[in-house]
């Protein structure tokens, strides 16, 4: 009942559909994420397990677990915040990287590395993330043709509903996408519209 009609209806919104929410500064964008978290387990009995969060770096990653922790312990469920999967998309890389044997990986070449073995091995490779049916992006304005290839992976089409959120116009990882793609797009406009073809939200 403290949700305004915007965030309520994201709140809402069909559990077995994707989901693309753009807001502004202000608007609880992270706030209605997690409500949307903890209407899957605790409305939907969905398993924490088969949900994953996924941020662009440690300190919100830190500020989405903290976030989730809090909410859970006021719900009685301080135990379920343990098996949520909330990761960079760096550390979701890897996590599925280790769990295959594959360790010791430089950073520049993470995004390769996984890459290569998603090509080989298929979800089989995706060890404990191949149950996860659930998945949101926070801050998704910051995506970037990479993360964008690496959310098709653990979520593709039709095996797992996604639910992106976030403000195109704080968009401050344009230098990443021109960085590892000079063809890129500096905004995040077009991202979002692969998105859209990829997910239909």
């Amino acid at each position: 009942e403290l949700l305004n009609p915007d965030q309520k209806a994201v709140y809402d919104a069909d559990i077995r559909s994707n989901l693309s929410v753009k807001a502004g500064p202000g608007t609880g964008k992270t706030h209605t994420l997690v409500l949307r978290v903890a209407r899957l387990i605790q409305q939907e009995h969905i398993a924490p397990g088969r949900i994953l969060v996924l941020a662009y770096n440690r300190a919100v990653v830190e500020e989405l677990k903290r976030r989730l922790k809090q909410l859970f312990t006021e719900l009685g469920y301080h135990s379920l915040s343990r098996t949520l999967k909330v990761q960079t998309f760096h550390g979701l890389m890897y996590s599925v990287l280790n769990q295959n044997g594959i360790e010791g990986v430089p950073m520049e070449n993470v995004q390769d590395r996984f890459q290569q073995l998603m090509q080989k091995r298929g979800r089989e490779a995706l060890g404990t993330y191949r149950e996860v049916e659930f998945v949101f992006v926070d801050e998704f304005q910051d995506i970037t043709s990479l993360r964008l290839a690496t959310l098709r992976a653990v979520a593709p089409f039709g095996a797992a509903y996604v639910s992106v959120i976030g403000d195109p116009n704080q968009s401050i990882y344009g230098y990443e996408r021109v960085a590892n793609n000079p063809q890129g797009n500096i905004a995040p406009g077009p991202y979002y519209w692969m998105f859209n073809e990829i997910y239909q939200p």
